[in-house]
């Protein structure tokens, strides 16, 4: 049986923007299983065999959220794969507002549903919460095997490559969203995706179109800070920065890449071509 966690994370002295921080973690419209706020962050998720103890606090005052939980993560990106993220946001609601657990004490936090209960459907029976087979089956696969998954978050990242790579439905672009959500890698690149390539070639070298190992080349000096970035994550910081009339678009440009390497990335809502994610 899960242990249902609902973590309470207040804002940090150390003058980091709070926000821009954790909110890739807040990144589908109407999650119910957090809220995030500009002084705290609310995070509802279930852990097996009671592992409990700053869950996903690992990093104090770090710019990269590492949450350790891998199930949570697991199942919340790959509700996200092949589909714009307004449909995989409203997939996600559904599934864990049916499935999953309230929270009590907290107005409208939800966990999401323990693996075991995930594990037990067909993939059939995710359709009604508008999950294509697929992605279902992918669900379910990590679902049966999510608790010795788990046994390798306090490990290194490269140590569970193998493992999670193994699993029908989990592709390259579903792993690095683990490695830099579950193990807050701070080097990840997001790859196996078809907007993020040509968005850094667009923003760090003024390439129109751009496959992996191109965006792979243009990182390289951002060792070991690489990071993945999306076309509405640039939008939000030109927007905040301009606004505030501290930089000029040419040294925007620049800072934002800088910055976004230091926080986790929010994930492309493009579709992607490629069958395994």
């Amino acid at each position: 049986m899960a242990d249902l966690v609902s973590t309470y994370m207040p804002v940090p002295s150390t003058g980091i923007d709070f926000r821009l921080t954790l909110s890739p973690l807040a990144m589908l419209a109407g999650d119910p299983t957090i809220r995030l706020r500009e002084t705290s962050m609310t995070r509802a998720t279930v852990t097996p065999d009671g592992v409990v103890a700053q869950l996903w606090v690992r990093f104090r005052g770090d710019r990269v959220a590492r949450t350790g939980t891998l199930w949570h993560d697991a199942a919340w990106t790959i509700v996200q794969q092949r589909v714009h993220r307004r449909d995989a946001a409203a997939q996600w609601r559904r599934l864990v507002l049916d499935m999953g657990t309230r929270v009590s004490g907290v107005d409208d936090l939800w966990a999401p549903p323990e693996p075991q209960r995930v594990a037990r459907n067909h993939p059939t029976e995710l359709r009604r919460y508008g999950i294509d087979a697929h992605r279902a089956q992918a669900l379910i696969n990590v679902a049966i095997v999510a608790r010795r998954l788990q046994s390798f978050v306090d490990g290194p990242v490269e140590g569970a490559r193998r493992p999670v790579l193994s699993i029908d439905g989990v592709g390259p672009w579903t792993f690095s969203c683990l490695s830099a959500f579950t193990w807050g890698d701070p080097d990840t690149v997001i790859v196996g995706d078809s907007g993020i390539p040509s968005l850094l070639a667009s923003t760090l070298a003024g390439d129109r179109r751009a496959t992996d190992e191109r965006m792979l080349e243009l990182l390289d000096p951002y060792r070991p800070h690489r990071l993945c970035m999306t076309i509405q994550d640039v939008s939000d910081i030109y927007f905040a920065f301009l606004q505030a009339n501290r930089l000029n678009q040419v040294e925007l440009i620049r800072i934002a890449a800088l910055l976004f390497a230091w926080s986790s990335s929010k994930l492309s809502a493009s579709k992607s071509t490629k069958s395994v994610r």
